[in-house]
C-alpha cells in the first residue's frame, strides 16, 4: 500500500487506486471498499488529501491488517523526514 499526501483545506479526502492486477472486477470492488471502511478506522487528520494504491496482498489481507497498514503509513507521512536539504 502506497500512500501520497497534500496538504489542502477542509476535511481529509482520499482516493483509491485499485488496478487489474489486484483481481477481477468483483476482487477490485471488494478491496476498494475494505480500504474505505480502514480509511475511515484511522485518523487520518483535517486538510489532508491521500492517495491509495492497493498491490495484490490487499485482497487477501484482513481489514484489521488493512487499518494497522494504513495507520501506519499516515504516522510516518505526518514525521518530518530525515536529513534533507
Amino acid at each position: 500500500m502506497v500512500i501520497e499526501a497534500a496538504g489542502l483545506p477542509g476535511p481529509a479526502q482520499v482516493g483509491f487506486v485499485v488496478g487489474r492486477r489486484v483481481g477481477k472486477a468483483v476482487v477490485r470492488n471488494r478491496v476498494r471498499r475494505r480500504l474505505r471502511e480502514a480509511a475511515a478506522l484511522v485518523d487520518l487528520g483535517e486538510g489532508n488529501a491521500y492517495i491509495v494504491i492497493a498491490d495484490r496482498g490487499a485482497a487477501e489481507a484482513r481489514l484489521a491488517d488493512l487499518v494497522v497498514g494504513m495507520g501506519q503509513a499516515v504516522e510516518a507521512d505526518r514525521r518530518p523526514s530525515e536529513g534533507g536539504a
